[in-house]
């Protein structure tokens, strides 16, 4: 059988590519469910664009696309783009070379590149073919206002990209495809004149599939005066079977025939279609995440605290899209181009437990951001934390600080002056407090003495949280508990605050809160004559006004990165004194210890148990279902730094239950969703080098 070819509309290039023009990839493995190896398949992939033409990735005509067989191929593969663009299901078809039996192969989608031309083109199949097989009749005859064609059934599956046609005299003329059962019209152009005795071809602006086993009509018009060629002849396609010839007599070009000849040829009309491999059972597609060609930034905000014979290591995750994995690396002297990979994380995880350390011996650690780019790219370094194990802290100890006598003066923290510690109206503080056994007010933070610039504080006989800011003194109205670990809040602007409970804003209260500017030392758990009891944690001054959302969501969680908006110092209390975002380290005065604490009591973490777990395990939370209350029960076999943090189904973190070192044991933890909308949710462990995720689902 014949195949026909045009020169100028089929020609067959090769591209080489420069990666620098595109800047995002997908990667694609395709699966071979076969037993035998394929060669030049074409295969069908179905791929969400409207994400990256709506993030402005790809261009919204897909000109763009390209394929790729491998990491660093140098040759475009063959593609079609059969539609469509900026949906979650538009349909592209390869051609891949070669996959082995029942294997896979890995292919890449490359785009970002707005001055590409556009390659989606039909020669991804075999083809074009002739419906008519370039049949050729020679009798002529002239006849107005008429429909000239064939009926045929295709015999697997076609691909029609081209209408044409042969006359004996150059006109141009409408070509209509007819589905034979319903009689609609499936496609109509208009091709162009031509030549006389020659058949000549117009693509379809939608070229379109026609199915195996179904009847379909192809027909020619003539307008006034026109001719046509007519012959005996059944000639068709090899992928097609003839089956009758189609007229109709004074009617136009959307009258479907009804009139019927046999063994002719009339007309003659024509299509050209293509084929592909039918491949049983089909080959099957999984398509990766994608990535870009930009160079992550280093991560930032890189926090150590030493144990003994380890490092806890946390820092900020990076927003880039496409990173994939942090690479932790240690020395022993502050040279980052000759330390040593200690280990990974892997995206979001931003905590990293280094092991096998010297007690005694000074390290240092840097991080460096990975994306998933076919070539991995790798950010700098970070800038550099340093701790020395064995030197009296602990890795897996959370530790607040103690005033064991209660109300008396001398039993502070004291933090030496520093000009950042004058600042705006704007203020925010927060604490945890376990309020001991006392007649005087407790004092959470004081700058100024006597002249307080800023003080949160909780009155002695109402059990009110306060803030002073020089003389005015401005009151909440939900009582603090003595005994039991409470966050407290407040944020101010100058002429208003609001106080906070276990993360639940109160009232504003107005007042003139004009924040003094003396130089006067910072006072953790003392305020002149209002002496602190009880035990202190997770102590955070701000230079702004923090928003309910960000308290609420915020407070329990330990490693805030250093670099938040408005952080001005945090003090965890975890053996040291030391704030950890500007320096402003604290001395005990008089009667300060440490104790251990669990004072994140808003997820009402419990330990179940003495009894040591024989491994990690991330329990099904219960009940589930739920509304809007869930425990999640967790079990770590050893001390280990343990994250719970919740997601919703799209992935967004949602909030952060723990974040802590814990002893081995059995922990359970209560979730709150009274604020959240029905739906499903996920939670993720990560204790240690132990990850898992569990879904659960909140029906209100």
């Amino acid at each position: 059988m014949k195949r026909v070819f045009f020169s100028l509309l089929f020609l067959i290039f090769v591209f080489s590519i420069s990666y620098a023009q595109f800047k995002y990839e997908n990667p694609i493995w395709v699966k071979n469910n076969t037993g035998s190896a394929l060669t030049d398949a074409q295969i069908l992939l179905v791929i969400n664009t409207a994400i990256p033409i709506g993030n402005g990735w790809m261009q919204s005509d897909g000109k763009d696309i390209r394929f790729v067989s491998a990491c660093n191929a140098v040759l475009y593969l063959n593609h079609w783009v059969e539609g469509y663009l900026n949906t979650d299901t538009t349909k592209i078809w390869v051609k891949i070379p070669t996959i082995a039996a029942n294997d896979s192969t890995l292919i890449f989608m490359y785009y970002g590149n707005p001055g590409a031309s556009n390659l989606s083109a039909l020669s991804v199949f075999s083809g074009p073919h002739s419906a008519t097989d370039s049949v050729v009749v020679a009798s002529s005859n002239t006849v107005s206002n008429a429909q000239r064609g064939f009926r045929f059934q295709p015999n697997e599956d076609i691909l029609v990209g081209y209408f044409g046609k042969r006359i004996p005299n150059a006109t141009q003329r409408y070509l209509t495809l007819f589905d034979y059962t319903s009689q609609a019209i499936l496609a109509q152009i208009q091709v162009d004149a031509g030549t006389i005795g020659v058949y000549n071809y117009n693509a379809l602006p939608n070229p379109l599939w026609l199915k195996s086993g179904q009847q379909y009509v192809m027909e020619l018009f003539n307008g006034s005066g026109d001719m046509y060629y007519y012959g005996t002849s059944s000639q068709i396609g090899q992928h097609l079977t003839y089956l009758d010839m189609r007229y109709c007599g004074s009617c136009t070009q959307n009258t479907f025939p009804t009139s019927v000849l046999t063994n002719f040829h009339y007309g003659t009309p024509d299509f050209l279609y293509y084929t592909k491999q039918n491949i049983s059972p089909a080959p099957t597609a999984r398509i990766l995440l994608p990535a870009d060609t930009v160079t992550p930034a280093a991560p930032t905000g890189l926090t150590s605290v030493c144990g003994t014979g380890q490092a806890t290591l946390k820092w900020n995750k990076n927003t880039e899209f496409d990173v994939v994995r942090y690479d932790v690396y240690k020395n022993t002297s502050n040279s980052p181009g000759s330390a040593t990979l200690a280990g990974s994380a892997n995206q979001p995880d931003t905590t990293f437990i280094a092991t096998g350390l010297t007690n005694g011996t000074p390290y240092y650690f840097w991080v460096k951001a990975v994306d998933r780019y076919c070539v991995p790219l790798a950010s700098g370094f970070s800038t550099v934390t340093s701790c020395t194990p064995g030197g009296g802290g602990s890795g897996i100890t959370n530790r607040s600080i103690v005033l064991p006598t209660p109300g008396v003066n001398t039993n502070y923290v004291a933090v030496p002056y520093n000009a950042g510690m004058t600042f705006g109206n704007n203020i925010t503080i927060e604490a945890w407090y376990r309020i001991g056994g006392t007649t005087t007010a407790n004092t959470v933070l004081n700058k100024g003495g006597i002249s307080f610039d800023y003080q949160l504080g909780i009155n002695a006989s109402t059990s009110l949280p306060f803030f002073r800011a020089q003389g005015t003194v401005v009151t909440g109205t939900v009582p603090i508990p003595a005994g039991v670990w409470t966050h407290v809040a407040v944020t101010s602007n100058g002429t208003q605050a609001i106080f906070y409970v276990n993360g639940v804003a109160g009232s504003p209260v107005a007042g003139t809160l004009t924040a003094g500017t003396s130089t006067n030392e910072i006072r953790i758990g003392r305020g002149n004559a209002d002496a602190g009891s009880g035990k202190i944690d997770e102590v955070r001054l701000w230079s702004v006004v923090r928003t309910p959302s960000e308290i609420a969501s915020n407070m329990c969680v330990k490693w805030i990165p250093n670099s938040t908006t408005g952080l001005k110092a945090k003090w965890h209390f975890d053996s040291t004194y030391v704030d950890s975002v500007s320096g402003w380290n604290g001395t005990p005065m008089g009667t300060v210890t440490f104790d251990t604490a669990n004072n994140c009591t808003t997820t009402g973490i419990t330990n179940l148990q003495n009894e040591i777990p024989k491994e990690f395990s991330l329990y099904q939370n219960f009940p589930n279902p739920f509304n809007p209350n869930t425990t999640i029960t967790f079990a770590i076999p050893k001390a280990a730094y343990v994250e719970l943090v919740i997601y919703d189904i799209t992935g967004k973190e949602i909030k952060t239950l723990v974040s802590d070192p814990y002893q081995a044991g059995t922990y359970k933890v209560t979730f709150n969703g009274y604020n959240l909308a029905s739906g499903v949710y996920f939670y993720r462990i990560t204790a240690g080098e132990f990850r898992d995720i569990k879904k659960m689902v909140l029906i209100k």
